[in-house]
């Protein structure tokens, strides 16, 4: 039985398509990958001067310090941001990718950036920091490329892999946010918000609309942040309150996560409650 010659000529013109789809991105990522590292390193060595913004509210003035390190996080954020915007929609075939959905991307590659610039903030010699600069936009082209995949409905190895990517990052940003025993208004604020960014993108794949996304990621990043709040006003050591609050955000984000996919069960939510306690077993161990 001999195939349709518009049918073939389809599929070939499909499949073309697909490949041009997938090079142009992989040129995007490569792109994006190489403005980071050559950021972060540029931030090594070009340390750019303070700047003082000051700004009048209700009758009072307010001074803000807008440091090299704040500049370059801004900029590094728009790098990011945009680049991967550029990434999403290579290519699309259908309506154009909304603001909210571009934003619940942002989370991972934003937060891996910023605790790049964090580290090498903290070492002295120039081949370690190139080799920070360099892992960081290689670690970024991989989770760009598990992200467009997750984002194409092949979701079962890439998410599996985000995942592990989301929770190990989170446990490093709450270490690096809880040493600094900021006053609670700006650790649990900053708190809330990495909760709330890293639980859009475990939450993403959910087919669930994306202001419920939202929804839900903010009620985990509230709880979180209050939760923080709360062990401020304990003694708990730097390791013992990032492990619990990985313990906290792991059951939350992975019970709303099982809900919207229309999986949870009892035996799901106790598997959960018992990473929890397991959690605080662990960091009254660390104590």
């Amino acid at each position: 039985m001999r195939a349709c010659p518009s049918i073939v000529a389809t599929m070939h013109s499909s499949d073309d398509r697909d490949t041009l789809i997938h090079q142009v991105r992989a040129r995007q990522m490569a792109a994006l990958a190489a403005m980071v590292a050559i950021t972060l390193t540029t931030a090594s060595f070009v340390r750019l001067p303070g700047r003082t913004v000051l700004l009048r509210a209700l009758g009072s003035e307010i001074s803000y310090e807008f440091s090299g390190a704040a500049q370059y996080t801004l900029l590094l954020g728009g790098i990011v941001c945009s680049g991967l915007v550029a990434v999403l929609r290579a290519g699309q075939r259908a309506r154009s990718l909304t603001f909210a959905e571009a934003a619940s991307f942002w989370g991972l590659p934003l937060q891996v950036v910023l605790v790049a610039l964090s580290v090498l903030d903290q070492l002295s010699w120039w081949g370690f920091q190139i080799g920070i600069a360099v892992l960081t936009g290689m670690l970024l082209a991989i989770i760009v490329a598990l992200q467009t995949q997750s984002a194409e409905r092949d979701v079962s190895r890439a998410r599996l892999m985000l995942n592990a990517i989301t929770y190990a990052l989170s446990l490093l940003v709450f270490a690096a946010i809880y040493a600094m025993r900021l006053r609670s208004m700006l650790s649990a604020t900053a708190l809330a918000v990495s909760a709330t960014l890293l639980s859009a993108e475990l939450l993403r794949d959910t087919d669930t609309p994306i202001s419920q996304v939202w929804g839900w990621s903010a009620l985990v990043g509230l709880l979180i942040g209050e939760m923080t709040w709360a062990l401020n006003y304990t003694r708990m050591s730097t390791r013992s309150g990032a492990v619990l609050l990985l313990a906290a955000f792991y059951a939350l984000s992975g019970i709303i996560q099982q809900h919207l996919w229309r999986r949870l069960d009892r035996r799901g939510a106790i598997e959960f409650l018992i990473a929890l306690l397991i959690g605080v077993a662990v960091a009254s161990a660390l104590a």
